[in-house]
C-alpha cells in the first residue's frame, strides 16, 4: 500500500527544497545473536516516528516489513491515526507513511517521489570505520540533493544493508558508553541534528571533538 507523497517544502529559507525521506526497517535487521530476522511492528514506534517525521518536515515515512499480517498491523495503524476524531494540532496525521516489502522497493518508491535516486543513508550504534559524519549529511540535504535515510529495528540493521548503502553515519554517543538507544529515540535525535531550523553545519561538531548510537544497533 502506498500513499500519495510529495517531497516537504523547506523550511529553513534555503534555496534548494528538502528533499529527504526515511525507512523504519524491520528487515533486513540483526536479533542478539546476530542473526538476521524480521522484526515484529512496534505501533509506539510507528506513532513517534510518524509525530517526528511531520515536526521536521520528511515525507514519505517508509514502513519495510515483509510478512504480510506485520504490514496489515501497519495499515490499520495508519488508518486509525488518520480518522479525523484521532488528530489533532498535537497527534498529526501519518497519511504520509508508506508501506513497502523490501529495501529494493523502497529505493524505487523514494527515487520516483524525491526526483532522483537518493543518497542512500544508513544508521547504526556500531563503530564501522569511515563513517559519515552529520555535517556533510547536512550539507546534502541542503543543497537539496535527495536522501534517504534507514533506521532498523530489533539490534540493527544487518550487514548486508550497510553494503548496499552509500554511506553509514556516526553513531550517537552522550559520553557514558552505553550508546544503545531505542530506535525511536535515536529517530528523533538523528533527525533533529539533520534538520533543525536552529542548528548550523559548524555546531553540529564541538571543537576539539569528534561526533560519534541507537536497539537500532
Amino acid at each position: 500500500m502506498t500513499h500519495p507523497c510529495t517531497p516537504s517544502p523547506d523550511s529553513r529559507g534555503l534555496a534548494a527544497p528538502r528533499r529527504v525521506a526515511v525507512a523504519l526497517v524491520h528487515h533486513p535487521v540483526r536479533d542478539r545473536n546476530e542473526q538476521e530476522i524480521a522484526a515484529s511492528v512496534d505501533w509506539v514506534d510507528f506513532f513517534d516516528a510518524g509525530r517526528v517525521t511531520l515536526v521536521y518536515g520528511v515525507n514519505p515515512l517508509y514502513v519495510v516489513h515483509p510478512v504480510e499480517s506485520q504490514k496489515a498491523l501497519v495499515e490499520r495503524l495508519i488508518t486509525h491515526g488518520t480518522k479525523d476524531d484521532r488528530t489533532s494540532e498535537t497527534r498529526g496525521r501519518f497519511d504520509h507513511a508508506v508501506i513497502v516489502d523490501s529495501l529494493d522497493e523502497c529505493l524505487a518508491h523514494a527515487e520516483g517521489v524525491l526526483g532522483g535516486r537518493p543518497l542512500v543513508v544508513a544508521t547504526t550504534a556500531r563503530r564501522l570505520g569511515g563513517q559519515r559524519p552529520y555535517a556533510q549529511v547536512r550539507a546534502s540535504i541542503d543543497r537539496g540533493e535527495p536522501v534517504l535515510l534507514l533506521f532498523g529495528k530489533a539490534s540493527g540493521l544487518s550487514d548486508s544493508v550497510f553494503e548496499r548503502s552509500d554511506a553509514v553515519l556516526e553513531p550517537l554517543s552522550g559520553g557514558t558508553g552505553f550508546d544503545h538507544l531505542p530506535v525511536r529515540g535515536a529517530f528523533a535525535i538523528v533527525l533533529d541534528r539533520l534538520l533543525a531550523s536552529d542548528r548550523h553545519p559548524d555546531a553540529l561538531v564541538a571543537p576539539g571533538t569528534s561526533e560519534g548510537g541507537q536497539e537500532h544497533g
